[in-house]
């Protein structure tokens, strides 16, 4: 009885059958995995803007500050820490750090006492988070969030990551808190996103994660949740950020000469500097 078995012609020819369904279906993994993830973000973001706003009934509508200093317990306060973000700040109405973090940053997290494996993946608008506490006094009135004109098209939060400083290992110190790298990246200054061609002179300074397709999740002072396209190109034709209506077309505290450097972003820094006793102010929209 002659044996039944497949050619070496039908084995290549099934194999180059599956190689094609393969390619095929990879990229739709990678892109329903990639929905997955924006999903997850505006789920997440969701619940950071809840809390924000259940923290502004109990602050006579207040929006929370950016940063808080000299109110630790060496200073005779409350606060567990000398110097406090906006993510410590409202932790008591979150009770929860995963939600601060991003699945689409794969990158390594620090060990930070009392938190565990963190790395912020979201921050508030400058220009709406404004408020900046100090036990001299030496601060920044915050924003009453009913102020806000039109809260429908104000950003409270968008897609900036903790940058990376802490290589591949992560870090653990007792004192996390007072490192500056706990600070950097605690707001928004501008639209411009992070994932710039690496020889461009603007790379260094992106703003905004385009994580899903050229796009990012926002947050606004409503509690309501978009994913948005990057839209704003330079003058030089690069896509450079995310242009929103009703907000200042600028890239915020550093302008340089090259006008390329202006288009294609808005500014959501709240003030810098410009000379003795200037200051520039990014207004929100309607104001």
């Amino acid at each position: 009885m002659k044996n039944k078995a497949f050619t070496l012609i039908e084995l290549l020819v099934v194999i180059a059958i599956i190689a094609i369904l393969a390619a095929i279906l990879f990229p739709v993994f990678a892109q329903a995995k990639q929905a997955a993830k924006k999903t997850q973000a505006l789920a997440q973001m969701k619940q950071v803007g809840t809390s924000v706003l259940i923290y502004m009934t109990d602050y006579d509508d207040m929006t929370p500050p950016k940063v808080r200093f000299g109110f630790g317990p060496a200073q005779g306060g409350g606060d567990p820490y000398f110097a406090m973000t906006w993510d410590d700040i409202v932790q008591p109405y979150t009770k929860n750090w995963t939600i601060m973090t991003s699945g689409a940053d794969t990158r390594a997290k620090a060990d930070v006492p009392g938190v565990g494996q963190y790395r912020r993946g979201f921050a508030p608008a400058g220009n709406y988070f404004r408020g900046v506490q100090h036990s001299s006094n030496n601060g920044w009135a915050p924003l009453s969030g009913t102020s806000a004109p039109e809260v429908s098209r104000t950003v409270m939060f968008g897609e900036k990551r903790q940058p990376n400083y802490i290589g591949t290992n992560g870090v653990t110190a007792a004192n996390f808190r007072s490192r500056d790298e706990w600070f950097w990246g605690v707001s928004i200054n501008n639209t411009r996103r992070d994932n710039m061609p690496a020889n461009d002179p603007r790379a260094q300074y992106g703003e905004i994660a385009n994580s899903y397709g050229d796009g990012s999740v926002w947050i606004f002072a409503d509690s309501s949740a978009k994913f948005l396209k990057t839209n704003g190109y330079a003058s030089d034709g690069m896509l450079h950020g995310t242009v929103l209506p009703g907000y200042y077309p600028s890239p915020g505290n550093w302008v340089p000469s090259n006008t390329y450097w202006d288009n294609g972003v808005v500014c959501m820094d709240w003030a810098w500097f410009t000379g003795p006793g200037v200051i520039n102010r990014c207004t929100i929209p309607g104001e």
